[in-house]
Order: C-alpha cells, then structure tokens, then sequence
C-alpha cells in the first residue's frame, strides 16, 4: 500500500479492501479508522525497512560503521518516502495518538533500539567514551532526524550535495562522541 503510493493521504479504505480482495466492512473489523490503518500501515513498512537494514549490515563488525549506515539510510528513507516519513515522523505537531508508544517502556524497545545496542558495543570496545547510550542515541537521532525533516521540508532549498551534507552531519556527531564526558555533562 504506502510502498506503492507513498502519499498517506490518498489511502481509502476502499482503496485497501480493493488491494487486499474483503470488504469494506472487513477492513473495519481491524481497524476503527482510515488513519487507524494508514499509521498501521506506515509503522509496518518503517519496521519493514528498518529489518531489510539490519539484515544488510549485519556482518559490519565495526559499531561505528553501522551506525553511520543507520544515518544514511534513515536519510534515504526520508527522502524516498516522504509522505510516510512526514506522517510518522514529523506530522503537523498537531496529532496525539495517545497508544503510539504504548508497550514501549526504554528506548531499546523502539526503532533506534539498534542504535543504543551499536552505541553500548563501541564504549564496550572503547571507541567511544561511556556515557548513557540512550541519551547518545537520542541525541544522533535528533541530529540525522533534522537534516532528513530539513531535506523532505525543504526540497528546492539550495542545498549542498545531499551526500556530503549528510556525511558531514554523521561526522560531526561522530566527532561529539568521542569528547569525553565531563562530570558537568548532561551525558
């Protein structure tokens, strides 16, 4: 469904019921609303696409390579989804969907998960200094997060080559990792 036609807006419950061969009383057995299904959707192909990644650099023994491919590729998804990337992840400010999250106590328990594990791995391995790696990951997420919502946001901005852009954002996180932390850090 959203892989096909990736903007959320134009999914009907219809248009579902059709793709998926039941009725549109069937549709609604599972799900109370369009936006229901629509973010149901959504999470399911971002998990999707989250999985294919993790099966691709799963043999990347280096932590810090992973979690740089993690960067690009959330970029990437961004900037080939946008409409679902928008919907799940940037939204208007506006939406409350008070079970998104529900079930999820720690952060390892969501999609960066695999981020705080490849952060745990290079201070285990002392690549990096220790500090709290939810709150590291927390943080390289907001800073991959800003450039992909500043990307998708702004198509027609004059941007500079979209890949170094991003090498140099993942760089200069990668740099702020390895100052050490001090006793007045926040981290």
């Amino acid at each position: 469904m959203l892989e096909h036609d990736d903007d959320p807006s134009a999914v009907t419950i219809r248009s579902v019921a059709a793709e998926v061969g039941v009725s549109q009383a069937a549709v609604y057995l599972h799900f109370q609303s369009r936006d229901e299904l629509v973010y149901e959707a959504g999470y399911r192909f971002l998990a999707q696409h989250e999985a294919d990644l993790d099966a691709r650099i799963a043999a990347t023994a280096d932590p810090l390579e992973r979690i740089t491919r993690r960067g690009e590729a959330y970029v990437d998804f961004a900037l080939e989804h946008p409409g679902t990337f928008h919907l799940l992840l940037m939204g208007s400010g506006r939406e409350r969907n008070p079970d998104r999250f529900e079930g999820y106590d720690r952060v390892e328990d969501t999609g960066p998960g695999a981020l705080v594990a490849d952060l745990r791995q290079a201070m285990q391995e002392g690549r990096i200094p220790r500090r709290d790696p939810r709150l590291a990951a927390m943080v390289l997420w907001a800073g991959v997060h800003g450039a992909a919502s500043l990307l998708v946001s702004l198509p027609d901005f004059p941007w500079p080559e979209r890949g170094r852009m991003v090498r140099a954002v993942l760089d200069s996180q990668e740099a702020a990792l390895r100052v050490p932390a001090s006793r007045d850090s926040a981290w």
